[in-house]
């Protein structure tokens, strides 16, 4: 997939809606915590990212990691890491 059709977003709104995503994929993985991706090549899907680590909590982590194989697949698919800019005041 050519990067300029993946949907930019900030680090922290993908680990979010991965978050989200695993949580509504089964009512056993309610209770799952969180996932934290790195930014690393671009892979074969165009995403320039991949699953770092996660938070399971009271979650069992077979259910969960199924949803969370699934859901990061489609998601490298739809999403790249933007970068945050920051404002240079003027005059500098």
């Amino acid at each position: 997939m050519e990067r300029s059709l993946l949907r930019p977003a900030l680090k922290s709104e993908i680990e979010a809606a991965i978050t989200s995503a695993v949580q509504r994929s089964d009512p056993a993985c309610a209770k799952f915590l969180g996932a934290f991706i790195a930014e690393c090549e671009p892979n074969a899907a165009g995403a320039g990212w991949i699953l770092k680590g996660v938070r399971y909590g009271a979650a069992p982590r077979d259910k969960c990691d199924v949803a969370l194989a699934t859901i990061t697949a489609k998601m490298q698919t739809q999403y790249v890491i933007l970068k945050p800019t920051r404002d240079v005041p003027a005059g500098s």
